[in-house]
């Protein structure tokens, strides 16, 4: 398939960093309607529209039927792939049946997992993991996937999703209008669990947030994985985009968290695993080394941004988890 000029992919990028979301989602989806389009253009077109309108607007975009039809097997099963992590198995399946991972399988029943504050309890469970998501609005692989890793581990399960991309670093919509706000809410909803300890759990940007949240609230210990340590550390491009914008709609106080959290009395254990052969993620790890309590876990061989889904994959992801859990 060969590669043509795809105007309106690049205007949905610039309308996602201008923060213009409706006009982002409508260009995004206009790169799917095309029946002549190179297979990165529509792969990036659908990574767009879920980070910018979450899942849904995933499942609610239609794709070319001509361009299906020509398109390679690996790029009919890399779209799959994302209908089904964005909860369209049947579609995933019409387009690549073979090696789709159907979620809903492992999923707890009755849970709105396109919510900006998911809550699975667990039986008897003493432990609660609160998991921050990235840009993207996921953990790196599925929040499905992620609640069966906690579950089998013997803890609650509690996700939060920021929907105007800011890191959390202006609260939460559903907890409060602030991290020192939306972090008190947090306390007050992991003590109705009935918790005696607290992990907090964190991809990418959404690791400020966890950092953020934990000067109201510290927890036993915060897991990171491909972390965002600072929006004035270096990023690639996209990231450099998505830094200023959030630091032109935070307030000074809360722009740097992880600086505020090291300022703190609270001493909290704090392990960030991070790709060793990604120049900009070890930047962002160094950053963490600074802060007292924590230990960084380069992960030799790996050049990816997404490390949650490289453990995943190689099977590594639940003991990892299940050993900080322990130590904490």
């Amino acid at each position: 398939m060969k590669p043509i000029p795809v105007p309106e992919l690049r205007l949905a990028n610039r309308l996602r960093d201008e923060g213009k979301d409706a006009g982002a989602v409508a260009s995004a989806r206009a790169v799917l309607c095309k029946d002549s389009c190179h297979q990165q253009a529509v792969l990036r077109a659908l990574a767009l529209l879920q980070e910018v309108g979450g899942r849904r607007a995933v499942r609610e975009s239609a794709l070319s039927d001509s361009w299906l039809s020509v398109a390679p097997v690996s790029a009919r099963s890399a779209v799959a792939r994302r209908l089904a992590e964005c909860g369209d198995l049947a579609r995933a399946k019409s387009i690549h049946p073979e090696g789709v991972a159907d979620y809903s399988t492992k999923a707890s029943p009755e849970v709105d997992w396109d919510s900006d504050l998911v809550v699975v309890p667990s039986t008897s469970a003493r432990t609660t993991i609160v998991v921050f998501t990235g840009l993207m609005q996921e953990s790196g692989i599925p929040l499905e996937q992620m609640q069966s890793i906690v579950e089998r581990l013997g803890c609650n399960f509690v996700a939060l999703r920021d929907r105007s991309r800011l890191a959390f670093l202006k609260g939460h919509r559903l907890l409060g209008d602030s991290p020192t706000e939306a972090g008190q809410s947090l306390r007050k909803l992991i003590n109705g669990l009935g918790s005696d300890k607290v992990v907090f759990l964190s991809s990418s940007a959404g690791s400020l947030g966890a950092f953020a949240f934990a000067v109201t609230f510290p927890p036993n210990g915060i897991v990171t994985f491909g972390a965002i340590s600072s929006l004035r550390a270096p990023h690639e491009s996209r990231g450099r985009a998505a830094g200023k914008r959030i630091m032109s709609m935070v307030s000074e106080g809360y722009s740097e968290p992880l600086q505020k959290l090291a300022q703190t009395s609270s001493r909290i254990q704090i392990e960030s695993y991070f790709a060793a052969d990604l120049a900009v993620d070890r930047i962002h790890a160094e950053v963490i080394s600074k802060v007292v309590g924590s230990n960084l876990a380069p992960l030799a061989g790996l050049n990816t941004h997404n490390v949650v889904e490289a453990l995943a994959l190689s099977g590594r992801l639940p003991a990892i988890l299940k050993s900080f859990v322990d130590r904490c």
